[in-house]
C-alpha cells in the first residue's frame, strides 16, 4: 500500500456519493448544466461545437476506451507529473479544462 492509497479512497467514496442516483453530480440532478440551461439554444450549439472541436483534436489508439484522470490545482504540473511517468499518453483520451478555456476565449 502506497501513502496515497488512503486519500485515494476517501475521494473515490466521496466522488461515488456525489454522483449517486439524485445527488448533485448525477446526470439526474437538477443542477446539472444541460439540463438547468435546456432552453438556451445558443448554448447547446456552442456547447456542440466545443465538443466536437475537443474530439477532433485527438484520436486514440484504443477507440476512446481508455482514460488517464488527473485532478489538482491550476499550474500545479498535473500534465507534467503525467508525462514523466507515462510518455506515450497519445494512445488516451486528454481531458483539459484548459482546451476549453480557449474556446470560450476564442
Amino acid at each position: 500500500m502506497t501513502a496515497a492509497e488512503p486519500l485515494r479512497d476517501v475521494v473515490a467514496a466521496q466522488l461515488s456519493s456525489l454522483t449517486a442516483p439524485g445527488h448533485v453530480l448525477n446526470t439526474d440532478s437538477d443542477r446539472i448544466t444541460y439540463i438547468r440551461y435546456a432552453a438556451d439554444v445558443r448554448r447547446a450549439k456552442f456547447r456542440k461545437r466545443v465538443v466536437a472541436e475537443c474530439l477532433d483534436r485527438q484520436n486514440p489508439v484504443r477507440g476512446g476506451l481508455s482514460a488517464v484522470v488527473s485532478a489538482g490545482a491550476p499550474g500545479a504540473g498535473k500534465s507534467t507529473a503525467l508525462r514523466a511517468r507515462a510518455p506515450d499518453l497519445d494512445g488516451y483520451w486528454i481531458l483539459d479544462a484548459d482546451i476549453v478555456k480557449d474556446a470560450l476565449i476564442e
